[in-house]
C-alpha cells in the first residue's frame, strides 16, 4: 500500500492501482475505516478513501513446500488471471518502488517481461576465463555495448533494425513494426551456452513483472504448481513455464495473445540495473565490488 501510495502522491503514476489481498484480512466492504474491525480492514478502507487504491480479494495459492513462509507465495500467479487488464505492472510486496514506472505499459507486446537475478552470477570471476575462451570462437555473433547503442540511434534515427540492416516504414502497422524489431535484438543463445559450460543458467526474477494477463497461462502456471517439488517456489514454477533454455534453442519464443488473436513474444527481458536492484548492494563498501549489479 505504501509503494502504490507513492506512486499516486509523489511520482503522479496514472495507472490504475490494484492489491490482490487475502480475503481473510477481514475488510467490510464499502465501510469506512471507523467501522472495520480488524486493523487490516481499516487499512484497507483508509487506502480506498485517501488514495483510491483498489482492493480484490483472491483465495489463497498453498503447496506443501520445505520453507513454510514461502508456501503461499503461489498467490501471486492470480495476477496471470486478471484478464479485464490489458497489461499490468506487478511486483512483490517487498519491494521497494522509487520512481514512476508507467514506461513499462509501453515496452514492446509479450506475454511477461521481467529481470534476470543477476545475483546468481557473484561468483562468476573464477570462472571468467573460461567463459572469455569460449565467446571467443564467437566474436562478431554477440553485439558489444557500444554496437547495440549504435544500433539504437540508427533505429531512432532512420528506423535502422538490428545488425541485419532491415529498414522498415510503416509505422502505422504495428505487428510488422514489432516484428522487424524483434528480429534485430541481439540473440541470447551463445550467452546461455557459455554458461551452461559451468553448470550456470539465467534466471528470471519474478519480483516485478510487465504482465499481458492471459487465462491460459495461470491454468499452466496452476497445473506446475501441483506437480512441483516440495523445494520449488514461485520464481522456480514460472522459469519452468518459460524456459529460456527451450526458447533459445529452438528459437520459440512466442504465445497467442488471446484477445488480439495475434503472435507476440513470450517473454523479454528488462534491464535489472533499472528494475532488480537488491537491497544487498547497499551493504557491500567496496565500491569496486558491484561489477554484477552492473553488468550489462
Amino acid at each position: 500500500i505504501m509503494n502504490l501510495a507513492k506512486l499516486k502522491t509523489l511520482y503522479g503514476s496514472k495507472a490504475e492501482l490494484v492489491v490482490l489481498y487475502d480475503f481473510y484480512f477481514g475488510y467490510k466492504k464499502g465501510k469506512p475505516a471507523s467501522q472495520q474491525k480488524t486493523q487490516e480492514g481499516k487499512l484497507i478502507a483508509n487506502a480506498i478513501e485517501n488514495y483510491g487504491i483498489k482492493f480484490k480479494s483472491v483465495p489463497i495459492l498453498h503447496y506443501k513446500s520445505e520453507i513454510i513462509q514461502w508456501s503461499r507465495s503461489f498467490t501471486k500467479f492470480w495476477v496471470f488471471d486478471q484478464v479485464q487488464y490489458d497489461r499490468i505492472v506487478y511486483f512483490d510486496t517487498d519491494c521497494t518502488i522509487l520512481q514512476n514506472m508507467d514506461e513499462l505499459f509501453f515496452i514492446p507486446p509479450a506475454a511477461v517481461a521481467l529481470p534476470i537475478v543477476y545475483h546468481k552470477f557473484e561468483d562468476l570471476n573464477d570462472d571468467y576465463k573460461e567463459i572469455q575462451e569460449y565467446l571467443d570462437l564467437f566474436k562478431g555473433d554477440v553485439a558489444t555495448v557500444e554496437e547495440r547503442y549504435s544500433f539504437i540511434d540508427d533505429f531512432k534515427n532512420g528506423n535502422l533494425i538490428g545488425h541485419e540492416l532491415f529498414y522498415y516504414n510503416d509505422k502505422d502497422n504495428n505487428d510488422e513494426f514489432y516484428r522487424a524489431l524483434y528480429d534485430g535484438l541481439p540473440s541470447m543463445k551463445t550467452a546461455m551456452e557459455s554458461l551452461d559450460k559451468i553448470n550456470l543458467e539465467f534466471e528470471l526474477g519474478d519480483f516485478l513483472m510487465v504482465i499481458q494477463p492471459s487465462n491460459k497461462i495461470f491454468k499452466d502456471l496452476l497445473k506446475l504448481c501441483g506437480k512441483k517439488k516440495s523445494n520449488e517456489y514461485d520464481m522456480d514454477i514460472l522459469n519452468k513455464y518459460l524456459n529460456l533454455n527451450k526458447i533459445s534453442s529452438n528459437k520459440n519464443n512466442k504465445y497467442i495473445n488471446e484477445k488480439k488473436n495475434t503472435v507476440e513474444p513470450l517473454v523479454l527481458i528488462l534491464p535489472h540495473n533499472q528494475y532488480g536492484m537488491l537491497s544487498g548492494e547497499f551493504r557491500i563498501a567496496d565500491p569496486l565490488k558491484h561489477e554484477v549489479f552492473l553488468a550489462d
